[in-house]
């Protein structure tokens, strides 16, 4: 299967965002069979990520993985939609991120864009837990040469070079973060988001690892494997991201 071609990026992090809306600028690459995705990363503050919303442009985007992870608001939603508009520097519009402790509010976000794209074949979230590692194994085997694009978040730290892997046992560079939540009433969080193009097909887990001591540090992840559509130039390169 060919696959999908991945376009431009924008990330981004709010060490503390208390308002219910935030604006982000996006070009979305011409080409045909595009699709968007929006990840949004929670660390603490909003009580109700499955009432959050997205626009791209003034077009909804649907909510494909709503991955609540524990009570004090850490979470992962991801938006996607079909043949976005790629008029120059159009506007992701997220709204009613609704806000219960606005000191300890941490918002990242990651804005990916791909042509020759199918969309989400299947997403998979691991058990959030104290414990380590975490691992999420898809339900479906992935088909070789699609993308994964995986998120994790949670209380305290991430265990060095082991973040997140793509397969399990294999470690993606942080790009950026992790970040820490600027609160002095709760643990610090982090949160970490990383892709992997060109996967080899079959069975495929997952894993996050962070420090198991203390009460607040449930920490989660979640995937989604990412189809290509028809032929097309792919350069094979394997990156890894995270916001």
């Amino acid at each position: 299967m060919p696959a999908p071609v991945l376009g431009n990026i924008t990330s981004g992090y709010d060490a503390v965002h208390n308002s219910l809306t935030k604006n982000i600028t996006h070009t979305h690459n011409s080409g045909t069979n595009g699709w968007l995705f929006v990840i949004i990363n929670v660390i603490g503050g909003y009580s109700a990520p499955a009432n959050c919303t997205a626009t791209f442009a003034g077009i909804s985007m649907t909510k494909s993985v709503n991955y609540t992870i524990n009570a004090l608001g850490d979470a992962i939603v991801i938006f996607s939609l079909q043949n976005p508009s790629t008029v120059t520097n159009s506007t992701v519009a997220l709204g009613a991120l609704t806000s219960y402790n606005t000191a300890a509010n941490d918002l990242s976000w990651y804005v990916i864009s791909f042509t020759n794209c199918t969309g989400i074949v299947q997403s998979k979230s691991g058990t959030a837990s104290t414990s380590s590692p975490i691992t999420a194994t898809f339900d479906s085997s992935v088909t070789a040469g699609n993308t994964i694009l995986a998120a994790a978040t949670g209380r305290l730290t991430f265990t060095t070079d082991q973040a997140i892997e793509i397969p399990q046992n294999t470690n993606i560079t942080l790009a950026q973060g992790p970040n820490d939540t600027p609160t002095t009433t709760l643990p610090t969080g982090k949160y970490g988001l990383a892709y992997k193009e060109n996967i080899s097909g079959g069975s495929l887990t997952i894993e996050t690892n962070h420090a198991n001591t203390g009460g607040f540090n449930n920490s989660g992840i979640v995937a989604i494997e990412i189809g290509g559509a028809s032929s097309a130039n792919y350069s094979g390169l394997s990156l890894g991201y995270v916001l």
